[in-house]
C-alpha cells in the first residue's frame, strides 16, 4: 500500500498487490478522487483462485465494490 503520509499518485498504486478488503477500499477511494481525465480506465482488479476455479472482478469505483459485496 502506498505511503499515506505523502500525496498519493497513480504510479504508487499501479501494479501493487493489495492484501484485504480495506486496502482494496483505499485504492478505490483514490480512484474515486481522480478527475475524469486522469482516470483513463483506472480500476482495481481482484483475483480469487481455488482448485476448482478462478475469478477476476474489476471495480472502477467504491460504489461498485459496495454493490458487489451486497450480492
Amino acid at each position: 500500500m502506498p505511503d499515506q503520509s505523502s500525496e498519493t499518485t497513480l504510479s504508487q498504486w499501479k501494479g501493487k498487490t493489495l492484501a484485504g478488503w480495506e486496502e482494496i477500499r483505499q485504492a478505490l477511494v483514490f480512484v474515486d478522487s481522480l478527475h475524469e481525465k486522469e482516470r483513463n480506465g483506472a480500476r482495481v482488479e481482484v483475483y480469487e483462485h481455488s482448485k476448482e476455479s478462478s475469478v477476476k472482478v474489476s471495480f472502477r469505483s467504491l460504489q461498485e465494490l459496495e454493490e458487489w459485496l451486497k450480492m
